[in-house]
């Protein structure tokens, strides 16, 4: 789970899914990841990139949402531009 100023809460669920939480009901948006385990790479919108146990979420400033996805044993950062 993360804060990121401006665009709010943030957490990661298994299969490959992050999530942003808005509102008073804390309803949940899909942000990244496609249901489905794996790795397409790291080109493309976020909702059509493929995450394997995203482990660990932190804002990175000026970027948008840096994603430990540890079965791929990779970093990825997902953009904010879809959310603005």
């Amino acid at each position: 789970v993360t804060w990121f100023s401006g665009f709010g809460l943030f957490v990661s669920t298994c299969p490959g899914m992050i999530w942003q939480l808005s509102g008073s009901q804390a309803e949940m948006i899909p942000f990244a990841g496609t249901w489905v385990d794996g790795n397409n790479g790291d080109e493309g919108p976020a909702l059509e990139r493929r995450l394997n146990n995203p482990s660990f979420l932190a804002s990175w400033p000026g970027q948008g949402l840096a994603v430990a996805d540890s079965d791929n044993r990779r970093v990825c950062i997902m953009e904010f531009e879809a959310l603005s």
